[in-house]
This record gives C-alpha cells, sequence and structure tokens, in this order.
C-alpha cells in the first residue's frame, strides 16, 4: 500500500553530549540519546522527542525505536490512528509532532521554570522557586548546604526532590534538624522515601507538604488518592505518555485539589520548547520544572529563548529508514 502523496513520515538518531557530572540510575551519563519524530502534510510539519529516560522510563532506546518505527509507518499509510498500545516516550513524541501538524499546541510558552540549584553559593538567585535535588549525599552534609542556601536567600521559595533516596530514618534526620523557620519557605519534599508510607509518616510527623512523581506510575492506586498531605503532582510527558493523558492526569490533579507541575525529563531544547508550550496551555498558573538545558552542550533544532549554546539542525541528525 503507498502512502498518502501529502503525507510523509520521518525518524532522526540524536546523540548530544551533556555535562559530565550528570548520574542517572547510579551511572555516570556522557550523553543523551534519542530520536526526534517529523511529520510532514499539507505543506505543514511537526515535530517531537522520543527519549526515554534510564532508571526512570519503562522502555529502553531500542524499544522505542521500534515502536516509534512501526507507528510512523501506520500513520503515513493510513493517517488515523490509536497510539495507545505504544510506549509512553512514543506516544509522547507523537503527540507533540501531530499536535504542531495539526496546530493544536499554542505557539507562546510558560518559559519561567523553578531554578535548578546544586546549593551552591554561586547560585544567581536571590528570590523565586527554587529546586534542590537531594538522597545524593549525606544527610547531614546536604542539610547544612540547604540550609546556607535557604538562610542567605530568604525571598526563595523551595521544592526538594529526593527522588525516593531516603530510609524512613535519613528523612527523620534531616526534617528533625531543620530550623523551623525555613522550614515555612519549604512549598513540598517530591518522593522523600521509596516506601510512600514513610512519606507519608514524614509528611504528618513534620507537617511538610508532599508531591508525588514516581508513586503516580509505580503505584497508581495509591497516588491518585485523596491525601491531606499530598499538595503537587510532578507530570513527566515523556514517562507518562500523550499530550491526551497528560491533560487527564491534571483533570483528576483539580478535581483533589492539587496542583499539577509540568516538569522535564532531561529533554532537549526542542523537547523542553514543547513542554514550555504545554505548560502555557494546561497550567498557566503554575511555574513548571524544565530548567534542566544546562546540562547540554549543544541546543537541538530549536533554541531555548536567551539560550546561546550551539544548535543542531535537523539536517544534521542520522534518519532512520523506515521501510
Amino acid at each position: 500500500m503507498a502512502a498518502s502523496p501529502s503525507r510523509l513520515a520521518q525518524l532522526y538518531r540524536y546523540r548530544l553530549p551533556v555535562d559530565s557530572g550528570l548520574i542517572l540510575n547510579g551511572k555516570r551519563v556522557h550523553q543523551r540519546q534519542g530520536l526526534i519524530i517529523a511529520l510532514c502534510e499539507a505543506g505543514r510539519q511537526g515535530l517531537g522527542e522520543v527519549a526515554p529516560l534510564s532508571g526512570f522510563s519503562l522502555e529502553s532506546l531500542p524499544q522505542a525505536e521500534s515502536d516509534a518505527e512501526k507507528l510512523l509507518r501506520q500513520w503515513q499509510y493510513c493517517g488515523q490512528l490509536s497510539i495507545d498500545d505504544y510506549c509512553p516516550s512514543v506516544r509522547c513524541g507523537f503527540s507533540f509532532a501531530h499536535a504542531e501538524l495539526n496546530s493544536s499546541l499554542p505557539t507562546a510558552g510558560n518559559y519561567s521554570s523553578a531554578f535548578l540549584s546544586s546549593l551552591s553559593s554561586a547560585d544567581k538567585v536571590d528570590c523565586g522557586i527554587v529546586k534542590a535535588k537531594l538522597g545524593r549525599r549525606k544527610v547531614a552534609d546536604e542539610l547544612a548546604m540547604l540550609i546556607r542556601h535557604m538562610t542567605s536567600r530568604p525571598g526563595c521559595r523551595y521544592r526538594l526532590d529526593v527522588n525516593q533516596a531516603w530510609t524512613l530514618a535519613q528523612g527523620k534526620d534531616f526534617l528533625s534538624s531543620m530550623p523551623p523557620e525555613l522550614m515555612a519557605q519549604i512549598d513540598f519534599i517530591e518522593e522523600p522515601c521509596r516506601d510512600h508510607q514513610d512519606s507519608l509518616l514524614l509528611a504528618q510527623q513534620y507537617r511538610v507538604p508532599l508531591a508525588w512523581d514516581e508513586t503516580l506510575r509505580q503505584q497508581p492506586e495509591i497516588g491518585f488518592s485523596q491525601c491531606d498531605h499530598v499538595v503537587a503532582w510532578v507530570i513527566k510527558p515523556m514517562l507518562l505518555g500523550s499530550i491526551a493523558q497528560c491533560c487527564e492526569r491534571i483533570v483528576q490533579a483539580s478535581a483533589l485539589g492539587v496542583e499539577a507541575i509540568i516538569s522535564s525529563s532531561l529533554e532537549t531544547s526542542l523537547g523542553l520548547g514543547q513542554l514550555a508550550r504545554l505548560a502555557a496551555q494546561l497550567t498557566p498558573e503554575t511555574l513548571p520544572g524544565l530548567d534542566t538545558l544546562s546540562i547540554y552542550q549543544h541546543q537541538l533544532i530549536r533554541c531555548w529563548p536567551g539560550a546561546t549554546l550551539p544548535v543542531r539542525s535537523l539536517a544534521e541528525l542520522e534518519e532512520v529508514a523506515l521501510g
């Protein structure tokens, strides 16, 4: 069967060097690999990024590439299709490309973001929202760094992301030593413990708000339930799936009185820009978590506003033969 003469699907591979300090799933990472979907029809083009995140995505990059090839062949021949049977990163990338193709993704974006901090004294931020990753060093060391940072920046609010790295005892050590006046600067702690019950115990004992991220995927029956201590859900389209699934998740959060925060999974400048546009459309009153471009040495296809890194074009990428 021949493809529609006005419809063309293309798939490209990218490899971009990243900051040598990036660690995923306990391993140092030197490059970020992924795919770019390009859909063309009637003189229009839509792009989407497919980039499983090691240690967090269910699928590997080879599995995503296989799914993407099947999906793009189906779209090229049939046009109308269901994407539910494909892996999350492919559903994500295809839905963004399709939304661009059909002009259903706004051109304006929410390019403001929580500032991703290493908690160093050199951080150029003295107000706004700061996101800090914890659970990578000794509890006492991270606590001391955070206290210094918060004390010197009383105008900042903090989102603390532990990625389920603490035991209950470590969480208690951290929170019991946090000065009460600084606790008031914490908007929430995201996924403090591997066991969600331990996270809830910390929240109840120390009166600290929580955010769910991994729990929403690992234990949806628990993550989606009403809980007085959970104030935010972190929504990562690359790990969740399509734009439609993100919309559904945001509606669920709203019904529970929980803030939905669109966040990156270390996408390139192309993917980050699309997340900013989605955030402007779906969560206009909420500051997204997209401050991850600094891990890269290059931008991809499109620039993030104000970024000066060199840009790699679509023409420089390796095209995958769809057959």
